[in-house]
């Protein structure tokens, strides 16, 4: 795939090729938008906030807004959740005392010292009903067989999220689903993303160390994984919580190209019930 277009670009079936159908979804970081458009790509699904740069859209693209810090309320009660008694009467104190700084110092702290791996956490807690959203626009374009792009600012961190939704939706292992996302710890995807969090940092959004979120390393998916099957008994409870139908899922599965279990007791069993 000519990635001219798009750094970290790779059809989604690469997860997992003996399993997928090639040529259905493909993920990637922000395209460059005067380079040739792959023919497998018909529509297009931008997972980016509207705080950052927008490109023209073409025919049939979408937004799903996936704010990384930019919902300031959904993102501080995720965050909230994970602070001890000491930060939360701090933060507390800062709010009571409308110490804007103080406060942005001690979220970004607590964010730093949790990595890639509570950015996600926050991410997947503050945006259930969009990445529900970008799971029917998948499903929609799979119905029609239309060539789906998706991708965010560097492909790594919502569209590594929105990826393993749906590679689990696919009953694809999570062995494979922690390979795929490490494939974006190369070079090329560290470059986009710490060229994305400088430009977060020049507007003095986010206080972060930048260097602990501009890679993909496996343990960051592992983490994630466990995350979710201990909060909603994996990666399809989320989707179900997100509000994606069982027979969502399961038509995702085979449009994607695996038989689908067709009676109730089946379906119960690909739920892991």
């Amino acid at each position: 795939m000519d990635t001219t277009f798009a750094p970290n670009l790779r059809d989604l079936s690469t997860a997992c090729p003996d399993r997928l159908v090639p040529s259905r979804l493909v993920r990637s970081a922000a395209p460059r938008w005067d380079a040739h458009v792959p023919p497998v790509v018909k529509e297009g699904m931008d997972l980016r906030g509207g705080a950052e740069k927008q490109h023209p859209l073409w025919k049939g693209f979408q937004h799903v807004h996936v704010q990384p810090m930019g919902d300031k309320e959904r993102i501080g009660k995720a965050l909230l959740k994970r602070m001890n008694r000491t930060e939360l009467i701090r933060a507390a104190w800062h709010r009571i005392t409308r110490d804007e700084t103080a406060e942005k110092k001690l979220f970004a702290d607590r964010i730093n010292r949790g990595g890639l791996p509570l950015l996600n956490e926050m991410l997947l807690e503050a945006h259930p009903g969009e990445f529900g959203d970008a799971f029917r626009i998948v499903e929609s374009a799979l119905r029609r067989n239309r060539g789906l792009l998706f991708f965010c600012a560097a492909g790594k961190d919502r569209t590594g999220l929105l990826a393993m939704l749906l590679l689990s939706a696919c009953e694809v292992r999570e062995e494979d689903i922690v390979a795929d996302y490490a494939k974006s710890n190369g070079p090329e995807a560290r470059s986009v993303a710490l060229e994305g969090f400088k430009t977060y940092e020049e507007k003095g959004e986010l206080g972060l160390d930048v260097e602990r979120f501009v890679q993909a390393p496996p343990h960051v998916m592992e983490s994630t994984l466990h995350y979710l099957r201990k909060e909603y008994g994996g990666p399809k409870g989320y989707l179900l919580h997100a509000g994606v139908s069982t027979e969502s899922m399961l038509q995702v599965q085979r449009m994607m190209g695996e038989p689908v279990p067709a009676s109730a007791s089946e379906r119960d069993v690909f739920l892991g019930g």
